[in-house]
This record gives structure tokens, C-alpha cells and sequence, in this order.
């Protein structure tokens, strides 16, 4: 019997970058393995294990939610949360909000309460919610796949249809030859960052803004620039070089 999707399992769509080649190839030379998690018989996660199988023409395994813990623990598990970008994890938590209606009423949330569950940010969540409402699915994969921040994909999410899929082809296309190393959390929680990483990322962001607007002049526009991205990167390189780092 084929199995179903069930909502839930467009919570971690696009987020993880394995290629789907190769995780067919894989499971094609060693099997699933990890099983299929289903909720009431319909799939929650495992989506592509699932598709793979299908094209692969062999039978997935699948389990079914045991119910002794949290259906959202027991996804956490199956998932390496913590090695996603503030961004991606802003989106997850954005999407268990929309979606907090098929959950069990165990995992019933606030947005807050996804907030802290996923270590995001209120602003973020909010800017991610605006963004799968107003954002077509291309837009949205960006995000999900690390390759644009949620700022540029919020104003770019004000334009039409057309217009929104065209910068988004511009800038994946800059962002996927140049990959970016995405911020980890240890294990045991989220470390805050010093005032030097703090700029460190905002200097990196520069660069890629300055990538960008390379590939597609109209988002000088988007932003409004009042000064030009060489002057903020050079105010910017003076601050990190005066400041002491901490220990």
C-alpha cells in the first residue's frame, strides 16, 4: 500500500541539502536506513526515503509514532537541528506555527514556545511567517536551503509572482558557487556571540550583498542603500579591528 504525506512533513522540506541522488544511490546500495515516521498512517517524515524507494521500486520500512515521548522530540531526534542557521531554523519554527492545528495537542506551541524549542529568534519566526505567506515555494526553498537571508527574502517577497522567481535564480545561482559556512550550536545550548563574531557575520553578509547586487542591479533598489556597500565594509573593518576580543 502506498503510503500518504501528512502535513507535518513539510516542516523539514528542503531544509537538509543531502542531494536526492545520492540518497537514492545510497539506499540503493544499503537499504533505508531509517525508518519512514508515520502519524496516523500517513507519512511525517521521510519524505524522499519514501520517493527514492518508489523510483527504486523496493518497499520502504515505516513505524509509526510510539507516543511515549513528544511526536516534536521524537522529529528533533531524527534531525541534526542544531547544525541549521539561525535562518533555517526560523523557518522550521514558522512552519510548526501554521501547522500546530495537526499536531498533538502535546505539542501545542505558542510561537514562542517553537521560538525557544528551536533556539530562533521572535523577529526571525515573525520575518518567516511573512515570508511563507507571501513568498512563492521557490523563494521559500532559498531559504530553506541557507542561500539567502531572511531580510533579502522578506523584501523580495513583496513582489509579484514573476518578478520574485527571477531574483530568486539570480542569487542562487551566486550563493550556490559560493557555499557559506553556517554557524553550529554545541549540544548543550546555544553559546552567545561576542561582540567580534557578531560583526563578523554582518562582514560576511556584506560580501554577499556585494554578490548580490552584482547579479542583479535592481536589488540596490531593495535596500535603499543611502551609502555605498565598499563604505559600510570599510567603517565596518575599522570597527572590528578597535574593538577587544573577548575571551
Amino acid at each position: 500500500m502506498k503510503l500518504k504525506l501528512h502535513l507535518l512533513a513539510e516542516v523539514f522540506r528542503d531544509v537538509f541539502s543531502e542531494g536526492f541522488e545520492s540518497l537514492k544511490a545510497d539506499i540503493a546500495c544499503h537499504g533505508v536506513k531509517v525508518s519512514v515516521l508515520t502519524l496516523d498512517g500517513k507519512v511525517v517524515d521521510g519524505e524522499r526515503r519514501l520517493l527514492a524507494c518508489e523510483q527504486l521500486g523496493i518497499a520502504c520500512p515505516s513505524k509509526e509514532w510510539n507516543k511515549r515521548e513528544s511526536l516534536l522530540t521524537t522529529l528533533l531526534k531524527l534531525h541534526d537541528f542544531l547544525s541549521l542557521s539561525p535562518m533555517q531554523r526560523a523557518l522550521i519554527s514558522a512552519r510548526l506555527f501554521a501547522l500546530r492545528g495537526h499536531l498533538p495537542s502535546d505539542d501545542h506551541k505558542t510561537r514562542a514556545g517553537y521560538v525557544m524549542l528551536l533556539h530562533s529568534s521572535d523577529t526571525s519566526v515573525r520575518r518567516a511567517v511573512t515570508i511563507l505567506r507571501d513568498g512563492t515555494p521557490e523563494l521559500v526553498t532559498a531559504v530553506a536551503k541557507g542561500f539567502m537571508s531572511l531580510g533579502v527574502a522578506i523584501r523580495i517577497s513583496s513582489f509579484n509572482t514573476n518578478k520574485q522567481i527571477d531574483e530568486v535564480s539570480k542569487i542562487s545561482k551566486v550563493a550556490s558557487g559560493r557555499p557559506k559556512k553556517l554557524p553550529q550550536l554545541k549540544p548543550n545550548g546555544p553559546k552567545r556571540p561576542t561582540r567580534r563574531h557578531r560583526i563578523e557575520a554582518v562582514l560576511a553578509d556584506v560580501q554577499v550583498l556585494k554578490e548580490m547586487v552584482s547579479a542583479s542591479p535592481s536589488l540596490l533598489k531593495i535596500f535603499a542603500l543611502r551609502t555605498s556597500v565598499a563604505e559600510i565594509e570599510r567603517k565596518l573593518v575599522k570597527l572590528i579591528s578597535a574593538i577587544r576580543i573577548d575571551k
